[in-house]
């Protein structure tokens, strides 16, 4: 993983070998009014893990993709990332 705060130092930037992630670091510092359970459904996605029992589990891409979807019309307009206005 490599990871990088972009010249300002306002955003942040993951590669893994995944994908790559770009955050705006205020996003990650201010709470924000998601509920929990939103909050977690977007950390399995990122993680592409669900706990069971305190165990993560990965999930398969069928899982993935319908949890993800879910979210994505869950979402309020852009259907992006909660708080930021992004995709």
């Amino acid at each position: 993983m490599n990871v990088a705060v972009v010249p300002g130092g306002r955003d942040v930037a993951v590669a893994t070998p995944g994908g790559s992630f770009a955050y705006r670091l205020a996003d990650l510092l201010q709470p924000g009014d998601e509920p929990p359970a939103r909050l977690v459904a977007l950390a399995e996605l990122a993680a592409n893990e669900t706990l069971e029992a305190g165990t993560p589990v990965p999930m398969a891409t069928a899982d993935w993709l319908a949890r993800w979807r879910s979210y994505r019309r869950s979402t309020p307009a852009s259907g992006g990332n909660p708080g930021s206005g992004t995709p």
